[in-house]
């Protein structure tokens, strides 16, 4: 039996660029590139929750960048997907949004990907500025 499985990951074609090209850049897969920043995001969640109780309403309003659409497969541990699973439910969304927002707050605080428009991340400002 697999200790293994996957993640389907909706999303637009102009973030799934941003991942495949972020993911080679690092020389990475797409998916260690994805499960890296997210596993980090799952950790700061974790300590959050230890030092306060973590409100486990939803913490951000699912947005999608406009036109064509796409889908990135993630490759992780089961419990990996477990613990990601565990998290989207606690903030009630899907495990898209949840991937998908660890990865914008992830862009935010780096500098903001030459082909994200905008808009696309009015809403998180970096702590560097």
């Amino acid at each position: 039996m697999s200790d293994r499985t996957a993640l389907l990951i909706r999303c637009s074609n102009t973030e799934a660029t941003v991942i495949r090209e972020q993911a080679a850049l690092e020389r990475r897969t797409v998916s260690n590139y994805v499960l890296n920043i997210v596993i980090k995001a799952l950790q700061i969640d974790d300590k959050l929750s230890a030092t306060r109780e973590l409100d486990r309403t939803p913490y951000f309003a699912p947005t999608s960048v406009p036109g064509p659409r796409t889908a990135i497969l993630v490759r992780c541990s089961n419990g990996e997907a477990a613990r990601i699973r565990t998290a989207a439910k606690q903030r009630k969304t899907t495990i898209g949004s949840y991937v998908l927002h660890s990865l914008r707050r992830f862009w935010a605080g780096k500098q903001r990907p030459p082909l994200l428009p905008n808009h696309y991340l009015s809403g998180l400002k970096s702590p560097l500025t």
